[in-house]
């Protein structure tokens, strides 16, 4: 459209109309581009800050006894492999206890290892943070935000044109369609039924996918959440029969004393 107006000889005094309104789209391109790139550094941050983890996932796995208690707080039930396979998520959750956990530990190896999950675990929950946040202000922008109000505001200056050119060409006596010909290339509102129904069959296929990996991931964050609580479940049951024990035991060196003191 733009081009087309400032090229034709019969439609240079809307040309200053049309020039005003290309810084705006300029700015939200360059805003929408730096979005995505912001989007894009957040990713990098969590890919960074998800080796970083599984990379202690491995460490503390090669070292620790597979049947202790301390494994069990750690990796509660789960196999490494399972706990590295969510992308931060659960994954974070579980690795924010490790600290306390790994500094009670008996190998000094453990202990020393502490402090290097805690900076990496503050890590992840900061990229976590940010990578939402970024994805946000890229969904704002585009749904409420920039291009919304420039695509409305760029409507109206279609609007406003279509109706110069009217009058352009009534004035000049042109034949039928002329003003509709500086929007044939950009008008979205001249898509084809074929061409709008292909459009909302690819919208459809992505958002079943999108569905299918929510599925999946949520199926994924569920099974750890009813993991930990089985662990912790049993870490308290254990816990129980400690303490029930040593009662026990208690009771029986209680009688024992009585017993040697009434004879």
């Amino acid at each position: 459209m733009a081009a087309r107006i400032r090229r034709n000889p019969l439609t240079q005094a809307l040309v200053p109309d049309v020039d005003a309104f290309e810084p705006r789209i300029e700015a939200t391109i360059a805003e929408e581009r730096n979005l995505l790139e912001a989007e894009a550094s957040a990713t990098a941050v969590v890919q960074f800050a998800d080796y970083d983890l599984d990379d202690s996932v491995d460490f503390v796995s090669a070292n620790v006894d597979k049947r202790s208690l301390l494994a069990q707080r750690l990796f509660k039930d789960l196999r490494p492999s399972e706990l590295k396979r969510p992308t931060l998520g659960g994954q974070l959750d579980i690795m924010q206890t490790w600290p306390e956990a790994l500094a009670e530990a008996d190998k000094a190896v453990l202990r020393d290892h502490a402090p290097v999950v805690a900076t990496r675990a503050k890590a992840g929950e900061e990229a976590a943070k940010e990578k939402k946040t970024a994805t946000q202000n890229l969904v704002n922008f585009r749904t409420i935000g920039t291009r919304v109000k420039l695509n409305q505001d760029h409507n109206k200056l279609r609007k406003s044109l279509y109706g110069k050119l009217g009058e352009i060409q009534h004035a000049h006596k042109l034949g039928a369609g002329w003003a509709e010909s500086f929007f044939l290339q950009d008008s979205a509102e001249e898509l084809t039924l074929s061409q709008l129904d292909k459009k909302i069959g690819a919208a459809l296929a992505e958002l079943d996918a999108l569905k299918m990996q929510r599925e999946a991931l949520a199926a994924q964050e569920a099974k750890i959440a009813a993991q930990r609580a089985q662990a912790a479940q049993q870490e308290k049951k254990a816990k129980l029969e400690a303490l029930q024990k040593l009662k026990a035991d208690l009771a029986a060196q209680e009688a024992a004393l009585l017993s040697e003191l009434s004879e």
